[in-house]
Order: structure tokens, then C-alpha cells, then sequence
């Protein structure tokens, strides 16, 4: 007797899938686009908090480094004025920076 309940089913659940198969096709489209949306989703939301993680990272950074400066402001020191590029000396140019010409004539002398 479970053997004929068995095939009575499986032959009603075989004749339901034949008679409906784009309805269970669509379904099953939905629910893997549905799934991906949600992979998509809690991957972008991952990267966002990581992006926003470096940013308070680069801003807690930044704001040592200003910290530092400004306390080596305070101290007279040219660092914290110009930070790690100190500006150009007038008085003593550097060597191997050649000197543009000042005028259309010194140009065309090649000078």
C-alpha cells in the first residue's frame, strides 16, 4: 500500500512540474536573482565600512600629524610651520637648477 501512495504522489508531483513548469522555472529565476542581490549587497556594504574604516584611519593620522606640528610651532620650530618640506633658502639657491630666462631675448640666446 505505501508503494501505490508513493507512485500516486510522485506521478500527481511530475504532472504538476509538467503542467507548470515555466511558473516554477520563473520562481527559481527569481529566487537566485534575488540571492545574488543579496551577495551583491552585503559585499558592497562590507567594502563601505572598510572604506570608511582607512578614512578615520587617514583622518586620526592627520590629525596626530597636525597635532604634532602645531606643538612644534609652539616650540619655535621651523617644522611645524613648513612640516617635512622645508621651504626654499633665497640666498643660497641650490646647485643643478638651471635659471630661466627672464626675457624673450634671453630665450632666444638660449641662455
Amino acid at each position: 500500500m505505501k508503494n501505490v501512495v508513493t507512485v500516486a504522489v510522485a506521478l500527481l508531483v511530475l504532472a504538476l512540474v509538467l503542467r507548470h513548469w515555466k511558473l516554477i522555472l520563473v520562481t527559481v529565476a527569481f529566487g537566485v536573482l534575488a540571492y545574488a542581490a543579496i551577495l551583491a549587497a552585503r559585499a558592497w556594504w562590507r567594502r563601505r565600512a572598510e572604506a570608511r574604516q582607512k578614512a578615520l584611519a587617514r583622518e586620526e593620522l592627520l590629525a596626530t600629524r597636525a597635532q604634532q606640528q602645531h606643538e612644534q610651532y609652539l616650540a619655535g620650530d621651523d617644522r611645524g610651520v613648513y612640516g617635512v618640506f622645508t621651504p626654499a633658502d633665497p640666498d643660497r639657491p641650490r646647485q643643478g637648477i638651471r635659471r630661466l630666462p627672464a626675457s624673450p631675448s634671453e630665450w632666444r640666446a638660449g641662455l
